[in-house]
């Protein structure tokens, strides 16, 4: 994550506002000050953000508050020495806890939190089954991605149209749109999808706004 004052894609120090942990019974748990790191990967060829908070928890948080995974996690990142937001995800869910490692004499309990976008799970959690024929390739994404996320997304139309049937018997959505972004391949450009941590700001043709986190494009 870059500020103003660095080049492009040189990393710089950042000023974490907020890590909050929302669980099953409503609460809101601050984690500012209980985590020793927190790992983001944003992948050109993933289409989740995927990332971990490492804690040295001295409250006893996981016996506490029943914390087992499915908890949302909302994060918000400003530029460095600025209230200047940079990043505002709410959409992050744990997915995985590592084994909780305590330290005797201290009773630091130690252990690591796997996060990845709620998007994704809905995703693994819904199949499709349609065929798509005559049809532009980004009308075919749009669909498929509306029946698996309320977001926006950016498509930039690769001008195939999907004369032939393209099935999808049973698949994930993201999986789905995978699949036809190695269809779209044309004229030296080939497309992907992929979440992007840091939403995109814009607006439609009739100037009304938008923010999405998701990208369907030529590389």
């Amino acid at each position: 994550m870059a500020d103003v004052n660095t080049s492009t894609f040189i990393g710089s120090s950042v000023s974490i506002k907020q890590i909050t942990l929302n669980t099953h019974a409503g609460e809101s748990i601050n984690l500012v000050g209980y985590y020793r790191a927190v790992t983001v990967e944003e992948n050109l060829f993933s289409s989740a953000v995927n990332g971990k908070i490492s804690m040295a928890d001295t409250e006893g948080g996981l016996e506490k508050f029943a914390i087992h995974g499915g908890e949302t996690l909302t994060i918000k990142i400003a530029k460095p020495n600025s209230d200047d937001l940079i990043i505002w995800r709410e959409d992050l869910v744990i997915t995985k806890i590592t084994r909780n490692d305590v330290t005797i004499g201290n009773y630091v309990s130690t252990y690591d939190m796997f996060f990845t976008s709620k998007s994704h799970i809905y995703s693994m959690k819904k199949n499709l089954f349609k065929s798509y024929k005559q049809t532009t390739l980004a009308e075919a994404v749009y669909n498929i991605y509306r029946e698996m996320s309320s977001n926006d997304i950016i498509i930039e139309d690769p001008k195939v149209t999907l004369k032939t049937p393209f099935l999808s018997t049973g698949v994930p959505p993201h999986k789905a749109i995978d699949y036809l972004a190695q269809r779209a391949c044309s004229k030296d450009k080939y497309f992907v999808f992929f979440e992007r941590f840091v939403p995109v700001y814009g607006c439609f043709t009739d100037g009304k706004a938008f923010s999405t986190t998701h990208y369907f494009g030529s590389v």
